[in-house]
């Protein structure tokens, strides 16, 4: 008789606490207006084959059964998540396909009464890290800053860029400097100083190789009444403007457009001249 009543009482608490044994069969339908629904907050660690749904607790709700469909209108489910039940407020997804948008819903359970469904959410995964990005010729080089520049690359929604005084980057001046556009202005550099870049693609799936290396030299700058030489197709810039001064080029070539402070020079002849800013009267 004894261990009767154990087996009544152990029969009533069951189906009292659900949480604490086995769930219920979800049911279909708008549910029980006494239960409230759950309100879904966003959906998180998003991966490629996985992602983690969450919701706000429902005052009373000991349980809750979760759903989830690659169709909005929920005619399918994924396997496993067509009324799972949980006791806690998200649930992982997995099994799932890369670079694809589920769609779930939720309801919470008290006893045996169940609400209606939570409003519908969405995640897409992940399709996986992104390509390698291909780093082209620096731009705006100066004294102490240039424009490094690359391609877009596929599945990437930012990118990180090395600049390092040698080739193996372990002389770093920006460590994974971040931006979502397909350039990084580089500043606080020496003058005369040769410095190479890599570039990064990343996404929420991770990060791709590094691209090849660019290499760049800034310009060297020119004081009053000095002279540089310098080399084909390098554009020179006046470090301490004097006013009633002019540039003067040696020879091979002619200079173009110029200011107390730039001058661009159009060469005719390969080879190294000697650019001067001079101060005084054109001779």
């Amino acid at each position: 008789m004894r261990s009767r009543n154990y087996l009544l009482i152990a029969g009533i608490l069951l189906c009292m606490f659900p949480a604490f044994g086995q769930f219920p069969t979800p049911g279909g339908g708008g549910g029980n207006t006494s239960v409230s629904a759950p309100t879904l907050r966003a959906p998180s660690n998003i991966q490629q084959t996985s992602f983690q749904m969450n919701w706000n607790a429902v005052g009373g709700a000991q349980y809750y059964f979760v759903y989830v469909s690659e169709s909005a209108t929920f005619n399918t489910h994924v396997a496993g998540f067509n009324g799972r039940g949980t006791s806690g407020t998200n649930q992982t997804v997995t099994g799932l396909s890369s670079g694809k948008t589920y769609y779930y819903r939720v309801k919470a359970g008290m006893n045996d009464a169940l609400s209606s469904f939570s409003s519908t959410g969405n995640a897409t995964t992940s399709s996986g890290p992104p390509s390698v990005p291909t780093a082209s010729a620096a731009t705006n080089v100066k004294r102490n800053s240039f424009r490094a520049n690359w391609g877009s690359a596929a599945r990437a929604t930012g990118y990180e860029i090395d600049v390092s005084r040698n080739s193996s980057f372990t002389n770093l001046v920006v460590s994974s400097g971040s931006t979502s556009n397909t350039y990084y202005n580089v500043t606080g550099l020496s003058e005369s100083t040769t410095y190479y870049y890599r570039v990064r693609g990343k996404n929420n799936s991770g990060e791709s190789g590094s691209s090849s290396a660019i290499t760049v030299r800034t310009t060297a700058g020119l004081t009053g009444n000095n002279s540089v030489i310098m080399n084909d197709q390098e554009t020179y810039y006046f470090s301490d403007p004097v006013s009633g001064g002019y540039w003067e080029l040696s020879s091979g070539g002619f200079l173009g457009t110029q200011t107390t402070s730039q001058v661009i020079v159009t060469w005719y002849e390969y080879g190294t001249h000697t650019l001067r800013y001079k101060v005084g009267s054109t001779v």
